[in-house]
């Protein structure tokens, strides 16, 4: 739990950022929904276009939850958290692995084949007659 509270707060100005950038999206949606609704000559149209203002304004709130718990973590929860004593380089929790020891040598792969073996000895026989 401490490894994504410190990734929330290590990438919180992005997080906040796209979250930006959804809302003004959904508040432009938002808009052109309710000036569709505005103009609507049917009451299809106009449903059509309350349920997808109703829609944007929801994403909106979801939306600003989802900020307002991103910057909650950074402000309150992230500074409390207790500093960690492991800070050696290596140690880090999104860092490559180091290597410690040398890595064995490469294992040869040798197959011997079977000793040769002699050639039985031709036989001759006489065919029969008959």
């Amino acid at each position: 739990m401490i490894a994504v509270v410190e990734a929330i707060a290590a990438y919180a100005p992005w997080l906040l950022a796209v979250l930006g950038l959804l809302g003004a999206r959904e508040a432009v949606l938002a808009v052109r929904a309710a000036r569709e609704r505005r103009v609507a000559a049917f009451g299809l149209e106009r449903e059509s276009a309350t349920g997808r203002l109703i829609r944007s304004c929801v994403t909106l709130l979801l939306l600003a939850i989802i900020a307002l718990g991103v910057r909650t973590v950074t402000t309150v929860v992230y500074p409390t958290l207790p500093v960690r004593l492991d800070n050696d380089p290596g140690n880090e929790p999104y860092a490559a692995p180091t290597i410690v020891a040398p890595l064995p040598p490469p294992v040869e792969r040798f197959t011997p084949s079977p000793p040769a073996t002699e050639a039985p000895p031709e036989i001759v026989t006489a065919t029969p007659r008959g």
